[in-house]
């Protein structure tokens, strides 16, 4: 069914091949048969691959078969190119369901004698409410549901209204079939569920001959047993739907008895799949079409130049379970990254250029250089030529003019070896007009040729390369997550599309890659040595005109960017921190200056009450005089203190964290109302700092989280696990792990460098994000670093 260097495997065993296992051992079936049966109103995503995957590798496991069955039962929304797109992408996948190519609409003759048949069982009445009627009847989860007026019809004349509704006598919403069931049922489905409607509209199978068209829980069931489906897996939001499912079975009195399974979604990260979501970055622009290669569809997907097999290798992967969680991104990268490493060729390509002129090398010399296709730990064998001459590319990124002391690349003074080449020692940097380095003088050592020296010397760097003269120029696409978040839609009070990442494609136009690619097919897909595997797009590359889209990185670049991106991040709340410290001095320092001073003590003159609360502050709540002056200049502030001890009553606590932490938070200008900040936030923030719980460096970090996204203290510090670290055991481990991860550092202390020690404790306060406590760290790095 399937086919790639993966054959050999099947879907990985789980509760559904148990259930089938058990079925098979105990009679129950004799065979399995499943089915994909997507609707054609879209493209397929890597969900439904996930679907396909499993359907049609079960059926292998257990010698069974698979059927792709089209549910094509509402005319207003599917077409024959969905059809067609669908085919091709299951067939792309790898698997071929033979003869077993079913429709929906070809079993409506059947679907509507089925009907027929709960009508005269009593079990089936025309409804004639509108259909806001029948959503208001329904009920609610904790109120049972009213039946209808025309819930008793006649068994005749309901089938007599039947038929005409078949024959196309009423208009559209004025008769729905229904279910007869319970309108008290727990379970909301089968609250006299909606079986067929009335739809004046073409279908792309059955052109005009229905107007009426089963609803997807009446139909589905019933085709599963016509076409003697043993399981059918869906996932996890059809659970609720299994009662309907299994009723309209049993009452319908069909030969075959499907059974239907449930397993949860396996959503991917950093994607969306909503059809609406997806047509909307379509027609917004933001991707270029249902088979952009940073869309999750198997279109996108192949487009990219993603390996079939990979997708395979991928959903037989992350397998299926009962519970619902989001797949990294990462998984799938590694399952495309583990696919093409042992099919793709190695060539040579650069993204950036940077000419280097090879200044002792003969101006109309070319070399053709064996190069191998493969590694050494790739069992395939090939090579192909590349030439070598005296004007080269390098990536810009190779060179640095004032490299840090484990710079191993290229550098002025510094040899590197050339891939398949020779070593190379920069001589001279040579800036164009507008200071920017366009070229490096380099010279070659003749003895080096293929990559070694004769005298034994050895560089450490070596550098990817192609010729200027016989390079091939190209545009490179490199592609990369769609969105910023593992979860865009998962974001409170943001529109997913907020989240998409500006750097999600990135167009190099003047490229250049090596000439041996010129004459290969168009669909191989070769690893670019140190940058990631390629291949051409499908759509706008041409012999004259090469475009090679990045499949996927050579490792995950996105989570390096990531921890970059974190450290950028943190260093600028490092340099925030500092400067609202240096601003809180300055406070208290202009607090006790004269004019300062005096400008609050004139407030207090024109205003007796905030005299009295001074008098009060520092005689009865025992603030020193600095704090108390600052908290009864206005007004506001001091109702603000107050309402802050109203909620913890600590005010030799609240007045200096006031003082020192939030009013260094203001704008020129801006009163402590403007802030945003709840008093009782405050009140929880001083009092979790009190009880210990967290440490001061952290309430600032909770203080500023509070503030960006006004969660409650309490919340931050539970979700984001920022409780101080107390517990001696989970200390001592830290502790441990760190003095065996610094031994030189180590040896310098224990050789009378004592001051290391505040290097020490730096280390376990970044891992735990502050949350250590200090004092104990502190005690059991001396006991530990002493001993």
């Amino acid at each position: 069914m399937a086919n790639g260097n993966e054959e050999n495997e099947t879907f990985p065993q789980n509760f559904i091949h148990d259930i089938i296992d058990e079925d098979l051992a105990t009679g129950r079936r004799d065979e399995v048969v499943t089915r994909f049966p997507p609707e054609p109103n879209g493209y397929l995503h890597i969900g439904h691959a996930t679907a396909i995957v499993l359907n049609f590798e079960t059926a292998r496991k257990y010698d069974g078969r698979c059927h792709l069955r089209f549910d094509d039962t509402n005319p207003l929304s599917e077409e024959s190119e969905y059809v067609e797109a669908i085919q091709n992408d299951v067939r792309w996948l790898g698997y071929d369901w033979g003869e077993h190519l079913y429709f929906a609409s070809d079993y409506f003759e059947f679907m509507y004698d089925c009907a027929v048949r709960l009508i005269k069982k009593g079990l089936a009445y025309v409804d004639s409410s509108d259909i806001e009627t029948i959503r208001e009847y329904r009920g609610t989860v904790t109120e049972p549901g009213k039946e209808s007026p025309y819930r008793e019809r006649s068994v005749e004349e309901n089938l007599d209204l039947f038929e005409r509704m078949r024959a196309g006598e009423f208009e559209d919403g004025e008769h729905v079939l229904r279910a007869k069931i319970d309108m008290s049922a727990s379970n909301m489905l089968m609250r006299d569920p909606l079986l067929y409607r009335i739809r004046h509209a073409t279908h792309h199978n059955t052109g005009d001959e229905w107007c009426i068209y089963p609803m997807y829980d009446f139909a589905h069931c019933l085709e599963d047993s016509h076409e003697g489906i043993t399981h059918s897996l869906c996932t996890l939001e059809f659970e609720n739907n299994r009662e309907i499912y299994d009723w309209l079975i049993r009452e319908t009195e069909v030969e075959h008895q499907p059974q239907q399974i449930e397993f949860a979604r396996r959503n991917l990260g950093y994607t969306v799949t909503s059809k609406r979501k997806l047509l909307k970055l379509i027609n917004e622009d933001v991707v270029g079409g249902w088979d952009d290669p940073r869309l999750p569809t198997i279109a996108g997907l192949r487009r990219r130049g993603v390996p079939p097999s990979a997708i395979r290798t991928f959903c037989k992967r992350i397998g299926v379970s009962k519970n619902e969680n989001r797949v990294q991104y990462s998984q799938f990268e590694d399952a495309v990254r583990h696919d093409l490493n042992m099919k793709a060729p190695r060539v040579m390509a650069v993204v950036d250029p940077l000419k280097v002129v090879i200044t002792n090398y003969d101006e109309d010399k070319v070399e053709w250089l064996d190069a191998s296709y493969y590694p050494h730990d790739v069992p395939l064998e090939g090579s192909r030529k590349v030439p070598f001459s005296r004007e080269l590319f390098v990536e810009r990124d190779d060179f640095h003019e004032d490299p840090p002391a484990d710079w191993y690349r290229l550098a002025p003074g510094k040899e590197v070896r050339l891939r398949y080449g020779y070593y190379v020692t920069c001589q001279e940097v040579v800036r164009g007009d507008d200071g920017e380095i366009k070229e490096l003088r380099c010279t070659y050592d003749p003895e080096t040729k293929g990559g070694d020296s004769p005298d034994g010397r050895e560089v450490k760097g070596t550098l990817h390369w192609v010729s200027a003269t016989e390079g091939i120029p190209c545009e490179i696409r490199l592609y990369e997550r769609l969105f910023e978040v593992e979860n865009p839609d998962g974001q409170e009070d943001k529109s997913f599309e907020e989240f998409i990442n500006e750097e999600s494609l990135v167009k190099r136009a003047d490229a250049v890659v090596e000439p041996s690619v010129a004459d290969d097919e168009s669909q191989v897909r070769y690893q670019f040595e140190r940058q990631g595997y390629f291949w051409r797009d499908p759509v706008d590359s041409t012999d004259d005109a090469l475009v090679f889209n990045r499949i996927v990185s050579l490792r995950d670049s996105w989570s390096q960017k990531q921890k970059e991106k974190k450290r950028l991040e943190d260093e600028a709340r490092r340099k925030e921190k500092e400067r609202l410290r240096q601003k809180a001095i300055k406070a208290q320092q202009e607090a006790g200056g004269d004019a300062i001073s005096e400008e609050r003590e004139a407030a207090r003159r024109e205003n007796p009450q905030l005299a009295e609360k001074f008098e009060a502050y520092v005689g009865e709540l025992g603030l020193n005089e600095v704090d108390a002056d600052v908290l009864t200049g206005d007004e506001e502030l001091a109702a603000y203190f107050e309402a802050v001890l109203a909620a913890y009553d600590a005010p030799r606590s609240v007045a200096p964290w006031l003082v020192n932490e939030v009013l260094p938070r203001l704008d020129e200008g801006q009163s402590v109302g403007e802030l945003g900040l709840a008093a009782e936030h405050v009140a929880a923030l001083v009092e979790m700092v009190e009880e210990d719980r967290i440490t001061t460096q952290v309430s600032r970090d909770v203080l500023e989280e509070v503030l960006k996204s006004g969660r409650a203290p309490e919340t931050v510090v539970t979700e984001e696990g920022l409780e101080k670290v107390s517990d001696e055991g989970a200390l001592g481990a830290m502790v441990d792990q760190v003095i065996a991860d610094h031994p030189d550092e180590v040896e310098r202390y224990r050789g009378g460098n004592k001051r290391l020690v505040g290097f020490f404790i730096g280390q376990i306060m970044k891992a735990t994000g502050g949350a250590a406590d200090a004092v104990k760290v502190r005690e059991l790095l001396s006991a530990r670093l002493d001993e």
